[in-house]
């Protein structure tokens, strides 16, 4: 063998230390998964109390909103979809589909139903996360993924559209 490497592979704790680097980096989310579901309670006190706040929104709006659950849930996967549009590998925002969704007519109740549908879904920096990124990616509501995509007088529309829900734009 080159001295080199055995001089390298003699210090176990070097090669040790950027193996277990590597490891943590590429599925250190994973792992932090695995190991809550392992040793206990995986469901923090915040995202829980999130989650009653939003269902205790979401059944006041259903009640005055001109929209269903299920429409509501149909506009913001399609939301979804247009902030996450890309063509000859090119991504960006399908700002036409995205307005054509947001409807002027749909009430405040039905607007707020659409952000509660929208719920927090995994964004990595250009959209949907696939494969492996997964890991490297954040979950973000939806005024996170607007202020992502969106800019200028876009993002300012967006944001006056939604302005009356409950939600901070």
């Amino acid at each position: 063998m080159n001295k080199n490497l055995n001089k390298i592979l003699s210090n176990w704790k070097l090669v040790g230390g950027v193996f277990l680097a590597v490891i943590l980096f590429f599925f250190g989310k994973e792992l932090k998964k695995w190991l809550e579901d392992l040793f206990g309670d995986s469901t923090n006190k915040d995202d829980s109390q999130e989650e009653d706040i939003s269902q205790k929104i979401k059944e006041n709006a259903e009640q005055g909103s001109n929209l269903t659950v299920d429409e509501a849930y149909l506009i913001a996967n399609q939301l979804e979809n247009a902030f996450d549009y890309s063509q000859w590998g090119m991504y960006g925002t399908d700002e036409d589909l995205l307005w054509s969704l947001l409807d002027s007519s749909y009430n405040t109740d039905a607007r707020t139903l659409i952000y509660v549908e929208f719920g927090h879904r995994k964004y990595d920096g250009v959209g949907t996360p696939i494969g492996f990124m997964d890991a490297f990616s954040y979950n973000y509501n939806l005024s996170q993924w607007a202020r992502a995509e969106l800019s200028g007088s876009s993002l300012n529309n967006f944001i006056n559209y939604f302005k009356n829900t409950p939600f901070i734009i």
